[in-house]
């Protein structure tokens, strides 16, 4: 143990005394202070502590008594030993008022050497003394407190005001992979990623400026560094401490990656939960409207198929009357079809609910196209529409359904040309892929579909617009390309426009007529 210094003041305006004094008292464990009055003594004694004061009684401006009358006054300077030393010629009643001025003794010069060694020993030596029961009660108490850490079931480091990290425990050698040599005085920010240093730093300052508990529990979940560079989640609990008049903090650290995952876990099954019990709720009410709209549709089929039955026949009629060279004659040519198209479009939303199989046949893709933009040809003028169309060189005829095919496209093509009420581009695009698929595309420059709305447009049933159709088209197109062995895609940016997709095998052969897909309508969300 080392032995602690023991500071002695002695007070005397006459500097021979002073030096007689110094050389007599110095000692191994001893700090000799010298003042040659009583202000410069009393300066001294506002800087440290002192095992004992011998003060003179003879000097100017302010002589011994006065000196130890305000040494007196201070609280913390009161118990500090005082010993009077004074000429020989001293009165009694100079004795006596020494002695009521706080004095535990009272020498006459010349002093007896012997006499005053044996006084001061006494007094450092009994500073020596307390200083080691101070010190052995501080090893006891680190002791103990060293081994509170070394039994905790977290891990726990110490940390300076400076950052350092001065105490670990065997916990924190195992989260974190250092050796505790290695880990012992180095900065806390070895242990704190990168990227929060500069916050961790600004932290650690507002606590040290106002040290406050911070329970477990009280929200501090981070992230630390181990040295091999990985992260882990962790929960921490902060104590200043203080120990010797020095401020630490003592950080309690307990891995929560397990925590971490099953609570992930948890809120992902929470949502899965939730986009489930949304999509049951979605169907069931699409499973109603499919109800009223079937009963609606029953209905209705004949008061539809009446009118379209009387149009069809006097455009009909007309036709056959009519040389084809007439300006009249591809006008009635276009309602006429259009007509037809107007009645199986009724048939296939009263069989809605029973697909029927698709019949095909080798089409040219190219002409389906431009047959298609002829259809909509009054309402790309009206709207000032550009219409565009890409064929790539060389395009393969494919199997499929000239009706169901003409049928997507008119559809895209009119939601396209709704997308665009001031004017725009509409882009028709057909090329083959390295993968042996027909690609087609109908692209606007509308106004787009929001993100919200994108994975909902194939829905039956579903509308972004109420005031427009049943939202049946959508569904009826990806039902159409499913049938023909395909997928429809679409991609959109609002304020930009939108593009849909179609991929088609290029079969060799003619497929095999496949049946009416009966699970259709059990409303089994798309893709």
């Amino acid at each position: 143990m080392t032995q602690s210094t023991a500071n002695i003041l002695i007070v005397d305006d006459d500097a021979k005394s002073l030096l007689a004094m110094d050389a007599l008292l110095a000692g191994p464990g001893r700090n000799i202070v010298t003042a040659r009055s009583g202000a410069d003594a009393l300066r001294e004694l506002m800087g440290r502590e002192f095992a004992v004061i011998l003060l003179d009684v003879r000097m100017p401006e302010m002589d011994g008594f006065e000196t130890a009358a305000l040494i007196r006054q201070r609280e913390q300077l009161r118990h500090v030993p005082i010993i009077f030393l004074s000429a020989v010629d001293t009165l009694d009643s100079d004795v006596y008022r020494g002695v009521a001025s706080g004095a535990v003794d009272y020498l006459f010069k010349p002093v007896v050497p012997e006499v005053v060694k044996a006084k001061v020993a006494a007094f450092v030596d009994l500073v020596h003394m307390n200083e080691r029961i101070k010190q052995q009660a501080l090893e006891q108490s680190e002791a103990r407190f060293r081994i509170a850490i070394e039994a905790s079931p977290n891990a726990m480091i110490m940390v300076g005001k400076d950052g350092r990290i001065v105490l670990t425990n065997a916990h924190a050698e195992r989260l974190f992979g250092y050796p505790r040599e290695e880990l012992l005085e180095q900065s806390v920010d070895v242990l704190v990623p990168e990227r929060f240093r500069g916050k961790h730093a600004d932290f650690r300052a507002g606590f040290f400026f106002s040290p406050k508990s911070r329970p477990m529990g009280a929200g501090l979940d981070l992230f630390c560094m181990r040295k091999d560079g990985s992260e882990v989640s962790v929960e921490i609990g902060l104590n200043p401490i203080q120990i010797n008049d020095v401020n630490f903090v003592l950080v309690s650290i307990i891995d929560i990656t397990n925590r971490k995952r099953t609570e992930e876990a948890l809120r992902e099954s929470e949502q899965k939960l939730r986009k489930q019990a949304q999509e049951l709720e979605e169907q069931l009410i699409a499973s109603g409207r499919l109800v009223s709209f079937g009963e609606l549709s029953a209905s209705m089929a004949h008061e539809f198929n009446n009118p379209l039955g009387i149009i069809l026949g006097f455009a009909q009629g007309l036709l056959a009357d009519m040389d084809a060279s007439d300006p009249s004659y591809r006008p009635l040519q276009i309602i006429s079809e259009e007509t037809k198209r107007c009645e199986k479009m009724v048939r296939d939303l009263l069989e809605f609910g029973r697909p029927k199989s698709t019949d095909f046949i080798l089409i040219d893709v190219q002409e389906t196209i431009s047959k298609t933009l002829e259809m909509i040809s009054t309402r790309l003028y009206k709207q000032d529409i550009e219409a565009v169309k890409e064929i790539a060189p060389e395009l393969s005829r494919i199997y499929a359904d000239p009706q169901q095919l003409q049928q997507v496209l008119v559809n895209l093509s009119l939601n396209a040309v709704d997308a665009m009420p001031s004017g725009g581009k509409l882009t028709l695009r057909a090329e083959q892929n390295s993968s042996g698929q027909m690609i087609l595309k109908v692209a606007d420059t509308g106004f787009g579909i929001d993100a919200d709305t994108l994975p909902k447009i194939f829905q039956p049933f579903f509308t972004a617009r109420k005031w427009r159709g049943m939202g049946l088209g959508l569904p009826i197109c990806e039902r159409i390309v499913k049938s023909h062995g395909g997928r429809i895609e679409v991609e959109s940016q609002p304020g930009q426009g939108t593009t849909f997709t179609i991929h088609l095998p290029l079969n060799q052969h003619h497929p095999e007529k496949k049946p009416a897909n009966k699970n259709f309508l059990n409303l089994t969300p798309s893709g």
